[in-house]
Parts: C-alpha cells; sequence; structure tokens
C-alpha cells in the first residue's frame, strides 16, 4: 500500500479507538507514525526520502517488515511514552496486515509469503482508499 492508504486507514482505525476508548493524541500520532514507519526502507516512502541512506542498503519490506523490529522499537519507545509506544505497535501491525493483502505480500518467518490481490497503488488501492475516506467521514460527521 501506499503511504496515504496507510496513514488514512490509521487515521481512521485511530478515530475508533480514540471514540471509543478515550485513547489520546500521544497515542494517536504513534498510531500514525507507525503505519508508515516500516516502509522507512523505500526510497519512494514518506519517511524513506528523509532518510536515503536506509534504502542504499536496506532491502523493502526486508527487517523493517518484522515482528522482530516491531518488537525492539516498542521496547525503546516505551521507555519514552507507553501511549506513544502502544500507538506505534499497533500503527506498525496495521501496516504489516495492510501489506499483506498486496500483491507484493509480506515474507513471514513461519509461513513464508503471504500476498493478496491489490496491486499497490493500483485501481483496487484506489477502491481500498475511497472506502476509507467515505468511512472516516461516516464516523466523523
Amino acid at each position: 500500500m501506499l503511504g496515504k492508504t496507510h496513514l488514512l486507514s490509521a487515521t481512521l482505525l485511530g478515530i475508533v479507538l480514540i471514540k471509543h476508548f478515550s485513547f489520546s493524541l500521544f497515542f494517536f500520532s504513534g498510531l500514525l507514525l507507525g503505519s508508515i514507519f516500516p516502509d522507512i526502507d523505500s526510497k519512494t516512502s514518506i519517511l524513506g526520502r528523509k532518510f536515503k541512506f536506509l534504502n542504499q542498503f536496506m532491502k523493502h519490506r526486508g527487517i523493517f517488515h518484522s515482528l522482530f523490529m516491531l518488537v525492539l522499537l516498542y521496547f525503546i519507545l516505551i521507555i519514552f511514552s507507553k501511549r506513544f509506544a502502544l500507538g506505534f505497535a499497533i500503527g506498525f501491525i496495521f501496516h504489516l496486515l495492510l501489506d499483506i493483502i498486496t500483491k507484493e505480500g509480506l515474507n513471514t518467518l513461519f509461513f513464508g509469503k503471504i500476498k493478496g490481490p491489490i496491486k499497490v497503488g493500483g485501481w483496487q488501492e484506489n477502491i481500498f482508499l475511497i472506502m476509507m475516506i467515505l468511512i472516516t467521514l461516516f464516523i466523523v460527521l
């Protein structure tokens, strides 16, 4: 999925969680960052353009798309803020779940590569994005 799809999906998830579970905006910030963080190793991603040195020697959908990285970052972030770390972890997991439904898929330790029918940036992703926008508007309004 593209960064805009990850961000919008995380926004929708955050709105639902904040509305029903009284999570803070600090949690929401972590959720948004976590939703785009795994793509830091892609030269075309939102964060990858800021951290170009990473995508010179890292493979996209490699270590940054792993549960190992999630656990490592979670324990680093929890030192600073439990709410931010929780939001980050949920956003990160949501990112991985969305990548699983793409044709590019996701490599997993136990199940090999898992992939779905959606082409990144294709018409299916655009329909998914429009659905997320409509659901978000319905919940907010």
